[in-house]
């Protein structure tokens, strides 16, 4: 910033006169002090937020990890259903197993 107004102060302007008036300089050094902070108050977001997403990103891995083992398990146990299943008499053939077996209890 010192930078900036000792060469606002060396330029003329063709009249000779100097570019910019004491006031003038003080000015902008408050405009350049406002921007500072400005920008230091967004950097400090940004740093804020970038926290936020790296702690939303585990968070997130860590339920992924979780689902994806849930899902395993979900899928042996519907394996196991099929399996099951597939050895199981469905509810007809019960019923005309039922059917021969009173015949045959009844022949005896």
């Amino acid at each position: 910033m010192k930078k900036v107004v000792k060469k606002l102060q060396n330029i003329k302007s063709n009249d000779s006169e100097e570019f910019a008036t004491k006031g003038d300089i003080r000015h902008l050094g408050v405009i350049m002090e406002g921007m500072k902070d400005s920008i230091s108050f967004i950097a400090e977001t940004v740093v804020g937020l970038s926290d936020n997403l790296n702690n939303l990103s585990g968070r997130v891995d860590d339920m992924d990890k979780r689902f994806s083992s849930d899902i395993s398990i979900i899928k042996s146990d519907i394996s196991d259903i099929k399996f099951d299943l597939k050895r199981k008499v469905d509810r007809d053939e019960f019923v005309t197993l039922v059917k021969r077996v009173e015949k045959l209890e009844a022949k005896r």
